[in-house]
């Protein structure tokens, strides 16, 4: 049997079970190191990131007041400068938010056209 690396082949005779074969990937993969390293954000990309998650808690805030649920189905949403911009494209709204607020970095969003539940559990 072989396995291990990307776009990898796992062969071996017809005997081994599928699972036997995922657990050969998984051990070979798993084996291969990961560096994770932390470093300061340029300030510009934080002034964005600032904007955006400003803009996000803008939004989610205000959803319901405005009744984008309701209202919006099936279209889509940016939200910048504590305004709500709506059209049928991401690239039309970013496009008008962007128009009115040239500074901000917009949130958008598609409100889907049926209404979907989520089940949250621990």
């Amino acid at each position: 049997m072989t396995a291990g690396g990307e776009g990898t082949r796992v062969t071996g005779p017809p005997s081994l079970s599928l699972t036997s074969r995922i657990t050969a990937i998984y051990h070979c993969d798993m084996g291969t190191s990961l560096t994770v390293e932390q470093r300061d954000m340029p300030p510009e990309l934080g002034r964005l990131f600032e904007q955006a998650t400003r803009n996000l808690l803008w939004f989610s805030d205000n959803a319901e007041r405005l009744e984008v649920y309701k209202l919006y189905r099936g279209r889509y949403l940016a939200a910048s400068g504590e305004e709500l911009f709506v059209g049928d494209t991401p690239e039309e709204v970013e496009r008008l938010a962007r128009a009115k607020h040239p500074d901000e970095m917009p949130h958008v969003r598609y409100i889907p056209q049926e209404k979907r539940y989520r089940i949250y559990a621990n």
